[in-house]
């Protein structure tokens, strides 16, 4: 149901500008379901207005390079940001996937939810953005974010904690 190189798409056009025309014009595998931010950014550590120039700069990358329009978002990190919902609507956005409130059963998204660690929780209002649950389990970064050595010793892959456009391409 989701195309997983998104993401892969817009650190090529950032890392490799002028190869990204050779990327293959094929909407179904590159970004057609989804935007995956721009270079991999987690829109929970930034400002609303850095969340919007990442969305819109994948946005106008996947249009130019793919010619797509997606209809879903996932973030990188599976993180979002109280601004998250709220933008992924302004722009038309109809799901997202990003969050982990079921395994399996799709639900609305809300805006407003209230927390605190002494007074009960205040959900939100349901809004039209439709959440495709994820889980980790489903996931197939975890067996391959670390490389395993020879003796057993086990070193971070490379690029495994940075942007997907870490240095030494």
């Amino acid at each position: 149901m989701f195309a997983q190189n998104e993401g892969v798409l817009q650190c090529i056009d950032h890392a490799y500008s002028s190869k990204a025309a050779e990327v293959p014009q094929c909407p179904a595998k590159i970004g057609a379901q989804n935007n995956h931010g721009w270079v991999h950014e987690n829109p929970a550590m930034l400002t609303p207005e850095q969340e919007r120039h990442v969305l819109e700069r994948g946005l106008e990358t996947l249009d130019r390079i793919a010619g797509v329009r997606p209809v879903g978002y996932r973030s990188p990190g599976w993180d979002n940001s109280q601004a998250t919902v709220s933008l992924l609507l302004e722009y038309g956005f109809e799901y997202e996937s990003s969050l982990m409130g079921s395994d399996y059963t799709p639900y609305w998204c809300r805006v407003g939810d209230e927390f605190s660690t002494t007074e009960e929780y205040r959900w939100g209002r349901p809004v039209d953005l439709v959440e495709v649950p994820v889980a980790w389990h489903f996931d197939d970064f975890p067996p391959f974010e670390h490389v395993w050595l020879r003796f057993g010793a086990v070193h971070p892959a490379p690029g495994s904690r940075g942007s997907c456009c870490a240095s030494g391409h």
